[in-house]
């Protein structure tokens, strides 16, 4: 009885600490091996351009850069050196080599390695769901607002992605892939700047006569609405905005509304109208914006400085 204790104990305790590297606690955190990879058409790689990587696994958890620290030491100890970590939305991700084609020998060679590789003492396979996936090319390399034109100063902001987006992409990946869109199918001018926490979509580039934009300080405006405002909303912009180029007024005509991970924001507000509260909504509007490390000096020239990312 007591024998059968202690390895029912053990087996629990493995079980607990191997879903433990993928954070919480639990075993709920651990893909399954029919989940595959991520975003990515296991059954066909082939339509991919590569190059290829080896997905290993992600890590959840206030632990996970620790638990692929340790991991990244194991395999180098195991003389597999070539592991790298990338930081996605909800965990960390580790990774394994660089190959040319996604089924040469020595990527067959490594992914069933991967596979069979164990950690620790608890005996249990790390990457029992190890995959092959193409290398992703970095977003900021498609077409980036800051490289638009050097005379231009503004550009119309129709969609933000930020947070975790549809089949496994980063908000980055969505954004590149409306602004791809936008290009080859509508023929736009469409650019893509990321910030820290977001991506934006803006459309053309104007001049800095094409845009007029009231600048005033919102509690000092001689407008009733901006006496009780302490800072200046999407709202306020587009409402202070005068736009003077009949393309970019034909532009902003056809996308009017800000579209927010792939759709329409709204927001709502109450009134209290003949004895009842009534609810009405607004859709954000789309903004022109200045681009990013852009200013206009006091000779009315285009300056071109620090990159301020759009939060």
């Amino acid at each position: 009885m007591g024998k059968a204790f202690v390895i029912l104990t053990l087996l629990a305790a493995a079980v607990w600490l191997g879903g433990c590297i993928d954070g919480g606690g639990g075993i709920g955190g651990v893909r399954r091996p029919q989940d595959g990879v991520p975003g990515v058409d296991a059954s066909d790689l082939s339509k991919y351009p590569g190059p290829f990587t080896v997905y290993c696994r992600k890590f959840m958890g206030p632990e996970q850069h620790e638990m692929v620290a340790r991991h990244l030491r194991a395999l180098e100890r195991f003389g597999m050196p070539k592991g790298y970590s990338i930081s996605e939305p909800g965990g960390t991700v580790l990774y394994y080599g660089t190959y040319t084609k996604h089924d040469s020998p020595l990527a067959k060679k490594d992914l069933e390695t991967l596979r069979r590789f164990l950690y620790g003492d608890s005996r249990q396979k790390s990457f029992p769901v190890a995959g092959m996936a193409p290398i992703r090319r970095p977003p900021e390399d498609y077409f980036p607002l800051t490289k638009a034109r050097k005379n231009a100063l503004y550009s119309l902001m129709i969609a933000v992605f930020s947070g975790p987006q549809k089949e496994g992409r980063t908000f980055q990946e969505s954004a590149v892939l409306l602004a791809k869109t936008l290009r080859e199918k509508e023929k736009l001018e469409a650019y893509v700047h990321h910030a820290s926490t977001s991506s934006a979509v803006c459309l053309g580039a104007y001049d800095t006569d094409a845009i007029y934009t009231e600048r005033r300080i919102p509690s000092l405006s001689s407008d009733p609405r901006d006496l009780v405002r302490d800072k200046v909303t999407t709202e306020d912009l587009a409402r202070r905005t005068k736009v003077v180029d009949l393309r970019a007024r034909a532009l902003q005509k056809k996308f009017p509304h800000m579209m927010v991970n792939g759709g329409r924001k709204a927001r709502w507000t109450y009134r209290y109208v003949g004895g009842k509260w009534a609810r009405r909504g607004f859709v954000t509007r789309t903004i022109f914006i200045e681009i990013p490390g852009r200013k206009v000096n006091r000779h009315g020239e285009i300056v071109i400085g620090r990159d301020h990312g759009i939060e």
